[in-house]
């Protein structure tokens, strides 16, 4: 299993969460530093766990990934919870980190789904779990490109669940709310961290729609604070 943005966040409580899951764990993201600390925490459990940096907007890099992850057993799953984002009114978002921001949270989901379809596709067996925002289902100001990748990355989960189902091949697309992670350290002004999910609840959904076993899938979850949006 494949699990991006393991470095922190969301993606670094999945990886914790699914650890005793059967079969080895590989951590994707940019700093091998981090990595290597959510691998430790991951190998405290008892997991086996190997890390490979990659940026996901570079294709050969992604296929270096997949490629290696089928070396550790067969490819079941990716788990796709990289992104980045940073705030900015339409008229003052620079078009370079508008650019910058669709990569993240959109291409570079393409590069890996793409890569690691083959493979899941001939074995008859996979599932992709988009950990996508609720962004992704309505607008938020002072986030157009983040919230122009998120509803296209729904888009794509969605024409990809049509087209997958055919080989085995499960989608699902998971929407949380505002989630109390690092992000929110680089965004500007103030914000109730305390009415926001944590990223262990993300994880607990990620294992719930995994776990569902036979031919039965979710094919999407919205989840929030009691609270609701703020």
């Amino acid at each position: 299993m494949i699990i991006t943005g393991a470095s922190s966040g969301i993606g670094r409580a999945v990886a914790q969460r699914l650890a005793q899951w059967e079969g080895s764990l590989v951590l994707s993201g940019r700093s091998h530093r981090r990595l290597a600390e959510t691998r430790a925490s991951v190998a405290a459990q008892g997991a086996r766990a190997t890390t490979f940096a990659c940026d996901l907007t570079a294709p050969d890099q992604v296929h270096e990934l997949v490629a290696f992850a089928e070396t550790q057993g067969p490819l079941r799953a990716v788990v796709l919870s990289a992104g980045t984002g940073q705030g900015a009114p339409v008229g003052e978002q620079p078009i370079d980190r508008w650019r910058k921001i669709v990569e993240d949270n959109l291409l570079g989901h393409y590069h890996l789904t793409r890569a690691a379809l083959a493979p899941m596709a001939q074995r008859k067996q996979g599932h992709f779990v988009f950990v996508n925002s609720v962004a992704g289902l309505r607008a938020f100001p002072g986030s157009s490109a983040y919230v122009a990748a998120k509803h296209g990355l729904r888009g794509f989960a969605d024409t990809l669940r049509q087209e997958a189902r055919a080989y085995g091949v499960k989608v699902t697309s998971l929407f949380p709310g505002a989630t109390d992670t690092e992000w929110w350290d680089k965004q500007e002004g103030e914000f109730r961290r305390d009415l926001m999910l944590k990223p262990e609840q993300v994880a607990d959904a990620v294992e719930f729609v995994l776990s569902l076993g036979g031919e039965g899938v979710v094919e999407e979850l919205v989840m929030r604070h009691l609270s609701g949006d703020f």
